[in-house]
């Protein structure tokens, strides 16, 4: 991930980042790609190993794996912004 210059003060600012990363990973970049190369203009571009990239990736709240992404980029931003403190304890393996 891209270093981020933006400083988080609550949790609620984590989770509006996480939201605007998961519309920039899968909403618009995937947009930009197809429209960028039209399968009608461009039909062998998308020919084996590229795939066409889904365009039905809106965020939706109903969606588990779609919650669980904002979640978790939330933690990581508030997590390198100071918010949430992690301590590992990794002296002993079991």
């Amino acid at each position: 991930m891209e270093k981020q210059n933006i400083q988080f003060t609550a949790m609620q600012d984590a989770e509006e980042w996480a939201r605007a990363k998961y519309d920039k990973l899968f909403v618009e970049k995937p947009r930009k790609l197809v429209e960028q190369f039209p399968v009608a203009e461009n039909p062998n571009f998308w020919n084996y190993p590229k795939r066409k990239p889904r365009e039905d990736m809106l965020f939706e709240e109903s969606n588990s794996c779609h919650k669980d992404f904002i979640a978790q980029l939330s933690k990581y931003g508030a997590v390198q912004n100071g918010l949430i403190h992690v301590s590992l304890n990794l002296t002993k393996w079991d």
